[in-house]
């Protein structure tokens, strides 16, 4: 006997993101998840859709008429946050390859920034949701979430002490739950453009400046400490290198001090990962204390097609060097989250991924990428704006790959990303976004 199903689709290319090359021929939705993942045979012969489209060669607007999209791409992060997902689904429109990307993840939102989220659904969308103003509350996202009017799910971070969540298994798993709590935001430094992030030495083309910490080691390590013991995740904004070195300190504080204060190895195991927000430069001591460390990088690639311009005069040749080094971090079994800090610059995780992978800036300068030894593959930026993210925030066993069980967030892409030269990644467009199988927007 057939198992029902909301949607069954076939005929397309289905990258899982479970590894380099993984691919099916099928995906079963039911419920808002992923029901089945896996051949195409094995799909028919399982499963029924109700009111399903079986698609063997389908169409852009008969896939988007009937809810087809595929595959990958969950959303995540703005400001020191992030954007995107996980697999890749491709479908056959007239002999063209129309390449969906999956879930619509979470994208992390910062408390404070009210142009962010209009312009993720001017672009997303192309709906202005009034959700983000100046005095909202997280139960605001709440509300919005129960009336269905969150286009996309919503970490919200706070740079003040809240409650942990605490939820039910039951609503944990709630693929229609689109707001969440997201990690406690501190500052360390400033910003390399300001001339403000704090370095070991003088800036080049500032002698007698090495930047600000915009709190003390003592008060930051406190601060820190305080949310951690208080099970919220400690999420800490740091570009220059002293202000990482800061930033470790304050991490390995709280690991200590938990330990003194009656915690065990196991319970600090089990909790979320300390974030390290920007990390734009780090020596090889500082990787190698990351390394022991129980972090994640909240990385923001578009800097880089900025600062490249200028760079090396802010900060001497020898010190760009050790700036924005994803493919070193990568090497060093570092995870990185890909994010866009915006509005300060695109949240477009495509934009994001372009810059990881060529090292260019949008008119493809310089010739090779800015030091090309440190360009990451395809397959880890997509990574990095997706299964990356999700296990940022503790959610890969809900979200990130197309996986049975998990949530069917997805965003259809008009081309095949892992089959395209690295200088067209910038110009992929999104057909179609779900969440929960439920349609968010189309391309017309």
């Amino acid at each position: 006997m057939k198992v029902k199903a909301d949607t069954l689709f076939y005929g397309g290319k289905i990258y899982t993101m479970e590894a380099p090359g993984v691919c099916k021929e099928a995906v079963v939705l039911k419920d808002g998840k992923f029901a089945y993942v896996g051949t195409k045979e094995e799909a028919l012969e399982r499963h029924q859709a109700a009111g399903a489209v079986h698609v063997a060669v389908g169409n852009v607007g008969l896939l988007q008429r009937h809810g087809v999209g595929h595959c990958c791409m969950q959303a995540h992060a703005l400001d020191d946050d992030g954007v995107i997902g996980a697999g890749l689904v491709q479908v056959q429109t007239g002999g063209q390859p129309v390449l969906a990307v999956l879930p619509l993840g979470l994208v992390e939102v910062g408390a404070l920034d009210p142009l962010a989220l209009g312009r993720l659904c001017r672009t997303v969308t192309q709906q202005l949701q009034p959700i983000w103003h100046y005095d909202e509350d997280f139960a605001d996202y709440v509300a919005r979430s129960d009336r269905g009017e969150l286009p996309v799910r919503m970490a919200v971070c706070l740079d003040y002490m809240f409650d942990p969540e605490n939820l039910t298994p039951e609503q944990r798993n709630d693929p229609y739950r689109a707001a969440r709590m997201g990690s406690f935001k501190s500052f360390s430094d400033g910003s390399l453009g300001s001339r403000s992030a704090k370095l070991y030495t003088d800036y080049a083309d500032d002698p007698g400046n090495t930047g600000i910490l915009v709190i003390s080691p003592e008060d930051l390590a406190k601060r820190m400490y305080k949310a951690y013991r208080h099970g919220l995740q400690p999420a800490t904004h740091c570009i220059g290198d002293k202000a990482l070195e800061v930033t470790l300190d304050a991490v390995e504080y709280c690991l200590q001090q938990g330990l003194k204060d009656g915690m065990t190895p196991e319970e600090q195991a089990k909790r979320l990962p300390f974030r390290i927000i920007h990390a734009q430069m780090a020596t090889p001591e500082l990787i190698e204390r990351m390394k022991k460390l129980p972090l994640v990088l909240d990385i923001q690639p578009t800097f880089l097609m900025t600062d490249l311009h200028w760079i090396e005069e802010r900060v001497g040749k020898e010190r760009a060097v050790l700036s924005y080094p994803w493919k070193t971090y990568l090497d060093a079994g570092l995870i990185m989250a890909g994010g866009s800090d915006a509005p300060v610059e695109s949240f477009n995780p495509w934009i994001g991924i372009y810059a990881t992978v060529t090292r260019q800036d949008m008119d493809g300068y310089p010739v090779g990428g800015y030091h090309p030894n440190e360009k990451v593959s395809v397959y880890d930026a997509v990574c990095m704006y997706s299964k990356n993210v999700a296990y940022a925030n503790g959610d890969q066993d809900l979200m990130g790959t197309i996986e049975a069980g998990k949530f069917a967030d997805m965003v259809v892409i008009d081309r095949d990303i892992f089959h395209i030269p690295e200088n067209d990644i910038k110009d992929i467009q999104v057909l179609n976004t779900y969440m929960a199988g439920i349609e968010r927007y189309h391309r017309d």
